[in-house]
């Protein structure tokens, strides 16, 4: 970081009123780690670019980063649903307002409405977001998703943006870059248990802490696994990253770039429209009632 602060300015959408033909400039990552079980504060806080979302809401107390998200497509990113639930009546009396933040490698911020929160039965919730920042120079940098299933002993990538105090407002929000990594200890592809983690996930060696729920889950490729929903803020941890894949045919109502794809639509649909980057999609295949199955592959 060449500064200790990163400032953004909300303007209107930069697609409303648009020249027909205008270009939207985004692309698909993939974000690798070195080797070793580590978790802390890391200083290069554009390191992901717009990928990494901090939730930030904002209320009569002051305003504060309460969860993350990670950018799938432009305008969709994928979430952790319990950090909306808990607020959800505050939401819907309008008592309090949401965005998403993330911070560029230029040390400018982009900022992001939330519009729409959906989920299903498991803790992952799909966002439809709108932009409220200039396009970025280096374009909207998306991650890459994955269908592949780690083996146990792999080693892998939490990260989150998180803020560990509420601010008033006026005052800075001090989000903090962090990164667990740490090696895969079980696999439940039918969920760990029925109350607490009742779908799809993978429990890793490694502590990650209050905030960066729904923060990106990265394999050894670099590709998105899922996202961080449940921990035990202990050295070794277990962390928990629910899998994106039982998500892969939840309607999306709506997309950010109006046009681009039919709606509703999905993140498989997006992935056929080169609107999102799916690493393996011929291993999942969709039944004629909607439901879908995956192959395991490693």
């Amino acid at each position: 970081m060449s500064k200790d602060r990163v400032f953004g300015i909300v303007k209107g959408d930069p697609t409303e009123n648009a020249p027909a033909g205008m270009a939207v400039s985004f692309n698909f990552q993939r974000y690798l780690h070195d080797e070793g079980n580590r978790s802390g504060e890391v200083a290069d806080w554009g390191y992901f670019g717009s990928s990494l979302i901090a939730i930030i809401f904002s209320g009569p107390d002051g305003q504060a980063s309460e969860g993350c998200a990670v950018l799938v497509s432009p305008g969709i990113a994928i979430s952790a649903k319990h950090i909306f639930e808990d607020r959800l009546d505050e939401l819907r009396n309008s008592n309090i307002t949401v965005q998403g933040v993330s911070i560029l490698e230029n040390d400018d911020l982009l900022i992001w409405d939330i519009l729409e929160f959906s989920a299903s039965d498991s803790d992952i919730a799909i966002l439809r977001l709108r932009l409220r920042s200039d396009f970025p120079a280096e374009g909207i940098s998306c991650v890459e998703m994955t269908t592949r299933t780690p083996v146990i002993g792999e080693q892998i990538m939490f990260a989150g943006l998180r803020s560990p105090t509420h601010v008033a407002h006026g005052e800075p929000v001090g989000l903090q870059l962090r990164v667990g990594i740490g090696e895969t200890s079980a696999i439940y592809p039918e969920g760990r248990d029925r109350v607490m983690i009742p779908h799809a996930c993978i429990e890793v060696k490694c502590l990650t802490i209050g905030g960066m729920s729904g923060g990106p889950v990265f394999d050894k490729n670099g590709h998105l696994l899922g996202i961080l929903t449940s921990s035990i803020e202990d050295e070794q941890g277990p962390s928990y990253c629910s899998l994106w894949l039982p998500m892969a045919t939840h309607a999306i109502t709506e997309v950010w770039l109006k046009g681009s794809v039919p709606v509703p639509t999905n993140l498989l649909n997006l992935a056929n429209a080169r609107l999102a980057k799916i690493i393996g999609l011929e291993a999942v295949k969709v039944n004629i009632d909607g439901s879908f199955e995956w192959a395991v592959w490693h």
